[in-house]
């Protein structure tokens, strides 16, 4: 019998790192757009 619990763990860990990355990555494109649109 498989162990769901073994598989289930790690992937948590990396959602709220994968959360982190994605956030930062959409705050830096929006930071972007931000200042090409006051710059042109």
């Amino acid at each position: 019998m498989i162990n769901l619990g073994q598989f289930v763990r790690p992937l948590k860990a990396a959602d709220v790192w994968i959360q982190r990355a994605a956030g930062i990555v959409f705050v830096l494109i929006g930071l972007n757009e931000t200042v090409l649109y006051w710059l042109l």
